[in-house]
């Protein structure tokens, strides 16, 4: 039978509809998780077959109700990942806060709080989670600047360290600062992105990376160089106050004379001396000497010099020449060591005798905690162990031969005066040494138990100017 317009009736089944029918997504939050160091992250999911179209537009709002009862409200603009949420039932993982003081926290998130993107349902958006947190103090890197170092081509490499427990997280966010002074008193800044994703000792704490070549001088003359790291603050640390390091420099400039040694081969001047820690150049003295005469000294004591010239020199009427037994030091370069400390004869004496250097030509940083490397160092200055000429291999995983360091720790490891990390296999030269290592490697030395009591003030560290107080009775 057929109907008007001559089609049959049953060409059509009219229980089917003809008209497209669309299925809605469905936006949740399925997770919500606090890590150790306090980093608030929440999962956002499609629960749903449908697409979610317009998925740049979606802002999430979390709501973190803090220990103390302070409420705060915070938006994520993530615009959903295309890739996630392209297809049914995506999801992706959104990092929101940071959490710091220890407590009990309720965080509540709640997808698509713009409504931006039509769903199947609007009443499950929101999720609610309470969180013990323990505190973020113990389980945080602190990144800081321990190296400094102008080689005699002009390029500049510095050395970036993780000085505590916690691993760095968001390793593609840092970006470090070098401002440069020059000789003519002009000032340049350039950056440097360390791009510690390469680098897998940042995964974990205690790691470091040696950034070489960020930087070039080319005229002779004294440099002044700030290395910062994470200029932008994009890293929580357990002390941002360590994350600068000033160092000056003297540089001969590219055109330096060659000279010839015994064996035939040319080498250049260079102003640093590769036997000294590059801890910003510092005042690289030799030998024994006091700033105080003595009647061998010279046989006329107008023909000394104090407080002026270099070892070495002798004086010749006005001229200064002093004989290699007749050093005289100089002043103390260092303006953060105030003469009346308790500690400013021993970092004289220290510093007179090449036993220590500053942390740069300028500075002591007395009030320091003083670091197991420096230690090292100091040690065998004071107890005369040589440090390893020639050095190839370095018993632990976080010292490379290189390192102006590595020769007096490797020398004090070999004949059993220092011990690194067995768990770990590390050394963390650039960690602060606790009260507890200082007595066992004294026990070591002298064989016998020693009292640091009066000078530590925690009872935990030591700071360098009274290291240096207790560990010069032994010279």
């Amino acid at each position: 039978m057929y109907g008007a317009g001559g089609y049959s009736s049953n060409d059509y089944d009219l229980s089917v509809s003809v008209f497209p029918v669309f299925v809605l997504p469905d936006l949740v939050i399925s997770e919500i998780a606090v890590d150790e160091m306090g980093f608030l992250s929440y999962v956002i999911a499609n629960q749903s077959p449908g697409v979610v179209i317009g998925y740049q537009d979606v802002v999430n709002s979390v709501e973190i109700t803090y220990p103390d009862g302070t409420v705060v409200e915070l938006e994520s603009s993530v615009g959903l990942v295309e890739s996630d949420f392209a297809e049914p039932y995506g999801e992706s993982t959104v990092d929101s806060a940071t959490l710091m003081d220890a407590g009990t926290y309720s965080v509540t998130v709640c997808a698509d709080s713009s409504e931006a993107v039509l769903e199947e349902s609007e009443d499950n958006n929101c999720m609610t989670s309470e969180f013990e947190f323990a505190g973020y103090e113990s389980s945080l890197p602190d990144l800081s600047i321990t190296q400094v170092e102008l080689d005699d081509m002009g390029s500049l490499s510095y050395r970036l360290d993780n000085l505590d427990a916690g691993y760095v997280s968001d390793y593609e966010s840092v970006v470090d600062s070098i401002f440069i002074t020059y000789p003519d008193g002009s000032l340049l800044e350039v950056t440097s992105t360390p791009g510690l994703i390469v680098s897998p000792a940042f995964a974990e704490g205690y790691g470091y990376l040696v950034m070489e070549d960020v930087a070039t001088v080319i005229d002779a003359g004294t440099y002044s160089f700030e290395v910062c790291t994470d200029a932008f603050g994009s890293i929580l640390e357990s002390n941002e106050d360590n994350n600068c390091m000033t160092s000056e420099f003297e540089f001969a400039g590219y055109e330096t004379e060659e000279s010839t040694d015994d064996s035939g081969s040319s080498s250049s001047s260079s102003s640093s001396s590769s036997d000294a820690p590059v801890y910003g150049g510092g005042a690289a003295s030799s030998g024994g000497g006091s700033r105080y005469s003595d009647s061998s000294s010279s046989d006329s004591e107008e023909d000394v010099v104090y407080g002026g010239g270099a070892a070495g020199e002798e004086v010749v009427g006005d001229e200064v020449i002093l004989s290699s037994e007749e050093e005289v030091c100089g002043e103390l370069p260092f303006l953060d060591v105030d003469g009346e400390a308790p500690y400013f004869d021993s970092i004289y004496d220290a510093w007179c005798n090449g036993i220590v250097h500053g942390r740069t030509s300028t500075s002591f940083a007395p009030e320091d905690l003083i670091l197991r490397g420096e230690v090292a160092k100091v040690v065998a200055g004071v107890f005369g162990y040589a440090p390893i000429d020639g050095l190839t291999e370095v018993s632990y995983v976080d010292i490379d031969s290189f390192e102006p360091l590595a020769p007096y720790i490797e020398a004090l490891t070999e004949v059993g005066i220092l011990e690194g990390y067995t768990d770990t296999g590390m050394f963390r030269p650039h960690q602060a040494i606790t009260i507890d290592e200082i007595k066992a490697l004294m026990r070591r030395l002298v064989g016998e138990d020693v009292d640091l009591s009066e000078y530590s003030e925690d009872g935990v560290h030591v700071t360098r100017g009274m290291f240096m107080d207790f560990i010069l009775r032994y010279l």
